[in-house]
């Protein structure tokens, strides 16, 4: 695994090696720094035709359940993003493949996870809905390409080097196609007030 090369992304890894030695505190820090990259890496797992039928916080809840038993099972030794993005892709396919009617929200509070965690919950205050809605309408707006560089980069915390080998690109190449993404998504999103995900299409 290559070195972090942004400070956060080792600390996220530190904290969950502080959830898989039994700090629920830890996990509480991880959802809320996440959130909001979370949700809108399962809106755009989705798609406009599964989130009609479907709610995606609902399926971020299921996710996050998922990420804490794994964590507590095998904690991931890679950024964090890209891990619990092979989870969200497994539960979205999961709800796709079955049918969203047959897709039943479970919570922490209601005996998925240990009763010693039932206070654990999924902030809202670290995102706001409406901001993440209008990224994603933009982020499907992108050329095909571009919106996958993107969301790997942005949502899956992937590097340059990892996104060329996605895509099979050349990194400075995948470098490129990200910066052409943020600039289309700056573009698609310069009427809206909200600056919160501005440091991800930066």
């Amino acid at each position: 695994m290559q070195p972090c090369p942004d400070p956060r992304l080792s600390e996220t890894l530190a904290l969950v090696k502080q959830v898989a030695a039994g700090d629920r505190e830890a996990f509480q820090k991880i959802t809320d720094r996440y959130a909001g990259r979370v949700l809108s890496q399962i809106m755009y797992q989705m798609g406009p035709k599964l989130r009609a039928h479907c709610d995606p916080e609902d399926v971020a809840q299921e996710v996050w359940i998922q990420a804490y038993r794994s964590i507590l099972k095998s904690p991931p030794n890679q950024h964090f993003g890209a891990w619990i993005s092979v989870i969200s892709r497994r539960v979205v396919h999961q709800i796709a493949r079955s049918g969203a009617a047959r897709f039943s929200p479970r919570s922490f509070a209601d005996g998925a996870l240990e009763p010693e965690s039932k206070q654990t919950s999924i902030s809202r205050s670290a995102y706001r809905l409406e901001t993440l809605t209008n990224l994603v309408s933009a982020l499907e707006k992108l050329p095909a390409v571009e919106a996958r560089a993107w969301s790997l980069h942005h949502l899956e915390e992937r590097t340059f080097q990892e996104i060329g080998e996605c895509l099979e690109k050349t990194p400075v190449a995948a470098a490129q196609i990200v910066k052409r993404a943020n600039q289309r998504i700056r573009a698609l999103l310069r009427d809206s007030q909200d600056s919160s995900v501005a440091g991800w299409s930066g």
